[in-house]
């Protein structure tokens, strides 16, 4: 029996979001290599594995940094794609949502839960995970996300900011893909060599 897909969000979703979900992994978040595997090969393995998983209208990216550009107030969120050409996409996000990556990106145990720790220990409570995030479209001036739950009653889509998907997505103790609309790169993504 196929789980039963429920969209729990109140905008709609983009014509290109229809195609099927698909599960992949990154090489984001990885708990580390194993005993006598090379790191670097079982990052380029998992960055394929997630670059095949991934649904054609989506391209698989990995979390670069959180960066700041004074004397701008925002942080930015810089995602690089997985596949070359490895264009990337600045992300504008709110300096606590750029705290809790960057907490996650350096390795670094937060003094207290933080509200994304909360939310993905609950999801794995009630017998879940999450998925995938996903960086959906551009517009009006924002970027629009959607975090993909996997639960007993199916696929349960999520309707979110970018920064809280990325936040979620590393969260997880084990590794959850993190993909871009590829329209986004060819609108709004920067650099590029084909090169790896």
């Amino acid at each position: 029996m196929t789980p039963r897909r429920r969209r729990v969000a109140a905008e709609a979703r983009p014509p290109a979001d229809e195609a099927a979900e698909q599960r992949g992994t990154t090489d984001e978040g990885a708990a580390g290599a194993t005993e006598g595997q090379d790191p670097v090969t079982e990052a380029a393995e998992d960055a394929a594995s997630a670059a095949s998983a991934i649904e054609e209208s989506y391209v698989a990216v990995r979390v670069v940094e959180v960066a700041m550009v004074l004397p701008n107030p925002n942080a930015y969120l810089i995602l690089e794609e997985i596949p070359p050409p490895r264009r990337r996409l600045s992300i504008p996000i709110g300096l606590a949502e750029g705290t809790a990556i960057g907490y996650i990106l350096r390795g670094r145990p937060t003094p207290k839960p933080l509200t994304h720790e909360l939310f993905v220990e609950v999801v794995h409570r009630l017998g879940g995970s999450i998925g995938i995030a996903r960086v959906t479209r551009y517009a009006q001036g924002a970027y629009y996300a959607e975090i993909v739950v996997l639960a007993d009653a199916g696929e349960l889509v999520f309707a979110c900011r970018p920064s809280d998907a990325v936040a979620l997505a590393l969260r997880q103790a084990t590794t959850t893909p993190v993909a871009v609309a590829s329209t986004l790169f060819d609108q709004l993504g920067t650099g590029g060599s084909a090169t790896g």
